[in-house]
């Protein structure tokens, strides 16, 4: 599969589990239904349930990549409707205790309500997926969201007894090297294309965005030359996948 996103982190090179051994820690964590008074649910699902229905964990034939997938269930009650069913209620009661309920009452009512309408709330999926590249000590979440990064990060650290996962940290700044690339060209096979946000140093932070224009232009390089740093960059691997450096 082809991830939408890609959130890096580092393992150690290599790192010594085996898709054996992970799979059989995933097994004993399966995804489970939400309960009727349950509003959040999440565990392990096979990947891939067309191509290789029962296998938590799907490799490449020369082991050298995985992919896994997390899968959280969440119930939700709109917030107007806990709203309006609270006031209806504190209505009722301040008929019975001859005053309107304080603030810390109105919480424990909508807290009320939201349990007594839980079973009927709809239900949301949603799939976390996660690529490993054991050997090379690679990590990468497809998510853009950090929130949704931390929980398969903790899904692993509670499915594993040991999961020495952390941040990326690189040589240069993401900023500069951008920047060098719009002054210059990047390395083949890579190409710039043509979206970008250029963003001021200075406290007023200044931010010019460039979206389906031409970065090559002169206009680019003057605020290059002024002290705007990219913090958003399109390119193109090989002609091939196209992506957003953020």
């Amino acid at each position: 599969m082809l991830f939408k996103n890609l959130r890096l982190y580092r393992l150690p090179r290599p790192w010594l589990t085996t898709p054996t051994e992970l799979e059989d820690q995933l097994r004993q964590r399966p995804f489970v239904e939400c309960g009727t008074l349950t509003a959040r649910s999440e565990g392990w699902v096979p990947p891939c349930p067309t191509g290789n229905p029962d296998a938590y964990v799907v490799t490449t034939p020369d082991l050298t990549h995985w992919h896994i997938r997390l899968k959280v269930q969440e119930k939700t009650v709109p917030a107007r409707v806990v709203k309006a069913e609270a006031a209806r209620r504190a209505v009722e009661i301040e008929k019975v205790q001859c005053y309107k309920p304080g603030k810390r009452q109105m919480k424990a009512i909508e807290e009320e309500v939201c349990v007594a309408l839980l079973p009927r709330a709809f239900a949301t999926d949603r799939h976390i997926d996660a690529w490993i590249d054991p050997h090379n000590g690679w990590l990468g979440i497809d998510t853009a969201s950090t929130g949704q990064a931390d929980r398969i990060l903790d899904a692993l650290r509670g499915a594993l007894e040991e999961f020495p996962v952390r941040m990326l940290k690189v040589n240069r700044s993401p900023a500069s090297l951008m920047a060098g690339w719009l002054a210059t060209e990047p390395e083949a096979p890579f190409t710039i294309d043509q979206d970008c946000v250029l963003k001021a140093v200075t406290d007023d932070k200044a931010t010019i965005r460039y979206a389906h224009y031409s970065l090559d232009g002169k206009d680019v390089q003057e605020h290059l030359s002024t002290g705007k740093l990219p913090t958003r960059l399109a390119m193109t691997w090989d002609d091939r996948i196209s992506f957003v450096i953020d």
